[in-house]
């Protein structure tokens, strides 16, 4: 069974020592940013902020004019490859250090909105590790393939905010807003699970993949206001009380569990 070994505002995490005092690894109080892929990928090519969203922009390999300038929705970088969710047609690009196309994977392209309109899907969190990709899409499935052949291994319905994968490639976490879950990369078991929380946003496994960092957006304060409304002879008529939250002064925090594996 997990445990959870820190839980605190990110600000009080460094150093990262643990409720029992051991110490933890140190890059787990590095959030890793959400929605921020590298700027310059290895094979020369770049993603580019732009008022409309992230882009792919440049030359090299085989990038060509229906890729360049197209919107990007996720990335991932390592082991000599990068991967690529396109915003357009549910592709995941799978793409060598020296610009070549290795593989071209497709989500289920259609989804349907909350309004029962169908939408284009598009993987928005990828995770790249130990001869494991996991791909989350907008409809709300992880699926877990091989980045050498693009075979998929399997996929299961969760809503993630966040994904990882474990440096050897053996596990796949996923975090919804307020639940964690932990698969067997190769065969899509469940092997830990666990709610709770509140506001999750990101997950990182330790460099020894024993821990895993779980990150939320803080509490955000909510302001109180007294509210009374008068009558024609200026005699108060009604009191109401409204409450406005706001992102200004949330406190990220961290929490830390030791996996039970």
């Amino acid at each position: 069974m997990q445990t959870c070994a820190f839980d605190g505002a990110l600000e009080d995490a460094d150093p990262l020592v643990a409720e029992d005092g051991a110490a933890l690894p140190a890059e787990l109080a590095l959030a890793p940013p959400v929605g921020t892929p590298p700027q310059t990928l290895p094979d020369g090519t770049e993603l580019v902020e732009s008022y409309f969203g992230v882009s792919w922009s440049g030359t090299g390999g085989d990038l060509g004019p229906s890729d360049s300038t197209s919107g990007v929705e996720s990335a991932a970088v390592g082991e000599g490859l990068y991967v690529l969710g396109m915003r357009a047609g549910g592709r995941v690009l799978i793409r060598s250090a020296s610009g070549e196309t290795l593989d071209t994977l497709v989500v289920d392209n259609i989804m349907e909105s909350s309004l029962g309109i169908p939408v284009a899907n598009a993987a928005v969190r990828l995770a790249l590790a130990g001869g494991t990709l996991a791909i989350a899409d907008r409809a709300g499935t992880v699926s877990v393939v091989d980045p050498v052949t693009g075979a998929e291994r399997w996929r299961e319905v969760f809503g993630a905010r966040g994904l990882a994968v474990s440096p050897d490639g053996a596990r796949v976490a996923a975090a919804t807003a307020d639940a964690i879950r932990v698969w067997d990369a190769v065969t899509g078991e469940t092997v830990a699970e666990w709610a709770g929380m509140e506001r999750l946003h990101n997950l990182a496994f330790s460099s020894d993949g024993t821990a895993l960092a779980v990150y939320n957006h803080g509490t955000l304060p909510t302001t109180s206001t007294r509210v009374t409304t008068r009558d024609h002879n200026n005699n108060p008529s009604s009191v109401a009380r409204s409450e406005t939250t706001t992102i200004e002064g949330a406190k990220p925090s961290l929490t830390v569990w030791r996996l039970p594996f």
